[in-house]
């Protein structure tokens, strides 16, 4: 038996977690969704489920990418710099943190290209740099450094204050979670015992 389902009033926009993947297609650097049964990317511009903040927030990557003269990486070479891009919002704070994945560290622009994606987002409140030298794609290097703030957000859940890193397991529908994890604790029957 399968009880009622608890459904989101506005299952639209919900995710606080959004990741980009950087190819070319045509000569012209695309952003998208990564296709591992093929290894492509699927050029993505618009999503339902992501928030038009982080979406905007990729586009300025990819146009930023542009204006630097930075490569994406292309998985079937191995060559290029721009991996993807990771962006994470507290939805009760309204922090946002913008990873940007490498495969090298070779980044000598990385202070103003951080100041200028800033510039533009006056809602992030961190950058950070990782480096994923390694061939899996949509994965975070070992190797991270903060270009702009304190290179992690903060969120509100369930009236608990979480610290959110880049690598930090976080519910990415923060309303549906509360929504489980109150009905999680309504089934326990808790008591002070």
């Amino acid at each position: 038996h399968v009880d009622e389902i608890i459904g989101m009033d506005n299952p639209i926009n919900y995710r606080n977690k959004a990741q980009a993947m950087f190819g070319f297609k045509n000569g012209k650097i695309i952003s998208g969704i990564y296709q591992s049964a093929n290894g492509k990317i699927a050029e993505v511009e618009g999503c339902m489920l992501e928030t038009d903040e982080s979406q905007e927030i990729v586009k300025t990557v990819k146009r930023l990418a542009i204006k630097y003269k930075i490569k994406a990486y292309d998985l079937q070479s191995g060559k290029g710099f721009l991996r993807h891009v990771l962006v994470r919002e507290g939805f009760k704070t309204g922090q946002i943190m913008v990873v940007i994945v490498s495969a090298n560290d070779a980044f000598s622009q990385k202070e103003a290209f951080a100041e200028d994606l800033v510039s533009a987002h006056k809602n992030i409140t961190t950058v950070v740099w990782n480096i994923n030298p390694t061939e899996t794609p949509l994965f975070l290097g070992k190797k991270s450094v903060s270009l702009y703030g304190e290179g992690h957000i903060k969120d509100t859940l369930c009236d608990l204050e979480f610290r959110i890193s880049p690598a930090s397991f976080y519910q990415v529908n923060h309303d549906a979670a509360e929504i489980l994890y109150a009905k999680a604790k309504e089934l326990c029957k808790l008591t002070k015992d």
